[in-house]
C-alpha cells in the first residue's frame, strides 16, 4: 500500500490471510514453553530475553509479531511517547512541547452564550 510516496504495511483487517497468519502465531505463543518463548525472543528481537516471566515474554512477543507485520507507531506517536517518558523521569526540558491539540491556541477568546446573550 502506498501513502505519501511511502510504502506502508497493510492495516489489520485489510488482508484476511495475513490476519489469519498473525492470529495463528499469537495463539501459538500460548503453547510454547518458557524456553521456547526465549528462543522466539532471540529470533524476533535479536537479543537474549531479559527475564523468565511467561506473561512478559508472551505479551512483548505478541506486540513484536504485530509490529513486524503491520508496522509500529508512526514518528509523531514515538516522539510523544519519548516526551512523556522524559516527563515521567523528571526531565522537563521538552515539557512545553506536550500539548493537547484539542486545547485552543494562546490568544483565543472564549465566548459563552447564555439565554441568547
Amino acid at each position: 500500500m502506498k501513502h505519501h510516496n511511502k510504502i506502508t504495511p497493510p492495516a489489520p483487517g485489510q488482508d484476511a490471510s495475513l490476519d489469519q497468519t498473525v492470529l495463528s502465531r499469537l495463539a501459538m505463543l500460548k503453547t510454547l514453553s518458557v524456553k521456547e518463548l526465549k528462543a522466539e525472543w532471540e529470533t524476533l528481537m535479536g537479543s537474549s530475553a531479559p527475564n523468565n516471566s511467561r506473561a512478559f515474554l508472551e505479551g512483548r512477543l505478541a506486540y513484536r509479531i504485530q509490529e513486524l507485520t503491520y508496522g509500529g507507531p508512526d514518528r509523531e506517536t514515538r516522539r510523544m511517547l519519548d516526551l512523556l517518558a522524559d516527563e515521567v523521569e523528571g526531565i522537563a526540558r521538552h515539557k512545553h512541547q506536550i500539548t493537547d491539540p484539542r486545547n485552543p491556541v494562546a490568544g483565543t477568546r472564549l465566548i459563552r452564550e447564555w439565554n441568547g446573550v
